[in-house]
């Protein structure tokens, strides 16, 4: 899946790195991800999409990572399971 736009406040850049390998690839080369722990849209290489059982383990890594670090950027805390102080 190409990324055919962005939002319309954004300049639609050239390159753009991707969420789980950290690789800079052209925007041609890149598909739409989950929503990171800021609230914008992730984007990786469309090459993840070949491997599915890897893809499954490499997202959900990435979306655990993510929700740590929207737990404590929110004052959760992590050892109380989502639980506020």
């Amino acid at each position: 899946m190409s990324v055919i736009n962005f939002p319309y406040n954004k300049l639609k850049p050239d390159y753009v790195v991707c969420a789980l390998c950290g690789q800079t690839i052209p925007l041609s080369d890149a598909t739409i991800g989950p929503l990171n722990a800021t609230g914008e849209v992730s984007l990786l290489c469309n090459g993840h999409l070949w491997d599915g059982p890897k893809f499954i383990n490499d997202l959900a890594d990435y979306l655990a990572k993510e929700r740590d670090k929207f737990l404590v950027g929110n004052g959760y805390s992590l050892k109380q399971f989502g639980v506020k102080p």
